[in-house]
């Protein structure tokens, strides 16, 4: 496996054995955010996305102290993330 999407549940011992083989994370923080701020979608999802966000916060970190490679994504096509026309 070359890369881990998402990974919000990314520890530091994984993190360590990612960067040992060169893979990289792309975490999809923007995606959390956007739901968990978006006061039209029902409330148990928005509070999911709150509790999920601090864990991916953490999974980024990890995977930047041990030196993972990390990118940018956006879930781009997600209804909160429509690509352009």
């Amino acid at each position: 496996m070359d890369t881990i999407e998402h990974g919000q549940q990314l520890a530091l011992d994984l993190a360590d054995e990612l960067a040992a083989y060169g893979g990289s994370l792309i975490p999809i923080l923007v995606v959390y955010r956007q739901i968990a701020e978006k006061s039209e979608l029902p409330e148990y999802a928005r509070a999911k996305a709150r509790a999920l966000l601090p864990e991916h916060e953490g999974a980024v970190e990890a995977a930047r102290t041990v030196g993972v490679l990390i990118g940018a994504g956006s879930d781009a096509g997600s209804p909160l993330t429509p690509t352009a026309p």
